[in-house]
């Protein structure tokens, strides 16, 4: 009985990675020509028999998962992802290696180690250097939790469009309309939120003024503070953007006199103002309500309890990473853009 030919060894004789061998033997568009037939060679001098795509797979689990350097901070939501992503990829058995960055790292120094895994995850990555460093691999690359405006990348995020509209919804069903947005447009997907709440208000023939209404603590860091601005222009400010800097003085200028409710685009935003608030005598939620987005366990535990907009995390990380695995094994060329629904938990921080 003739001895049964293993990947290793078919990588061996074609000169490349098991990674490699797998994406030819899945029909995979990300190999050259020659390599390709490279390996093709190799597999006819070695009489290796082809396995299905599942079997293949599964003796080819590795990726690469690359984050910002503060995605395990716990207040982070990020961490949550990351937290589905490592129990998802237990489950089923996959081997990973997670890669801490900063913005500004040269993905040069890692481009032989990358190589070596059969594709990429980014959480929360959609800075075009950085995919455009990662795109040289000739790895299918998968964002959860962001999006590539070129299209290159395949991305799932939740969607964040609709949980703004959910807490506009949720504002005028309280008949709250004279709603604010505190907000830090350094994204597309933050700047989704803001447009999913402006069209709940947009429904009802309410005028919303970007000027009055929207308040952008990136523009504020850049009138009032240029070094705080460059630390989040450049996501070094940590989980609220600064807020905590940044709200109290816009409290003392009368910035919310004016209004019955606000939306944060995140939870740690919101718990700075209700805190910023608190301090300067405003009753939450008699005064101001407010609304948060992202669901952190912390939200639980403020008084009063934020109401805000859920993400189920774990639903995230199962579908980016089961999108990743399709690319892998069928090499389709095509982008896609997903989302994954949300729903809003009320809580306490809402009149």
């Amino acid at each position: 009985m003739s001895k049964k030919v293993t990947l290793k060894e078919l990588a061996k004789y074609s000169g490349t990675s098991i990674a490699t061998v797998s994406r030819v033997l899945n029909n995979s568009e990300f190999v050259s020509n020659d390599t390709r037939e490279s390996i093709n060679r190799a597999i006819e001098q070695t009489g290796y028999k082809r396995q299905n795509r599942l079997a293949v797979l599964s003796q080819l689990r590795k990726i690469a998962i690359i984050a910002n350097d503060d995605v395990e901070t716990p207040s982070s939501f990020y961490n949550s992802i990351l937290s589905g992503l490592k129990f998802e990829a237990n489950r089923l058995s996959i081997d990973y290696e997670l890669f801490l960055i900063n913005q500004t790292d040269n993905f040069d120094k890692y481009h032989e180690y990358l190589s070596s895994f059969d594709g990429i995850l980014l959480i929360g990555l959609e800075n075009p250097l950085t995919l455009e460093h990662l795109k040289r691999h000739d790895l299918p690359v998968q964002i959860i939790n962001g999006v590539d405006t070129n299209m290159l990348c395949s991305s799932i995020s939740p969607d964040y469009e609709q949980g703004g509209y959910l807490a506009g919804q949720h504002f005028i069903k309280q008949s709250l309309i004279h709603p604010k947005i505190i907000t830090v447009n350094l994204r597309h997907s933050i700047y989704q939120r803001q447009q999913g709440f402006m069209r709940a208000y947009h429904d009802i023939g309410a005028d919303f003024s970007l000027d009055e209404q929207v308040i952008d603590l990136l523009d504020v860091a850049k009138n009032s503070d240029p070094k705080l601005f460059k630390m989040i222009k450049n996501n070094n400010a940590g989980a609220n953007f600064s807020a905590h800097k940044l709200l109290p003085n816009l409290i003392e200028r009368g910035y919310f006199d004016n209004c019955d409710s606000v939306f944060c685009i995140c939870d740690m935003i919101a718990i700075s103002l209700i805190q910023s608030l608190k301090n300067h005598g405003t009753r939450i939620p008699e005064d101001i309500s407010v609304i948060g987005f992202d669901d952190l366990e912390i939200s639980k535990m403020i008084t009063p309890n934020l109401t805000t907009i859920h993400v189920n995390y774990i639903d995230l990380a199962k579908q980016g990473l089961a999108m990743l695995i399709h690319k892998i094994n069928h090499g389709t060329l095509s982008s896609v853009r997903s989302n994954l629904s949300v729903e809003l938990i009320e809580r306490n921080s809402v009149k």
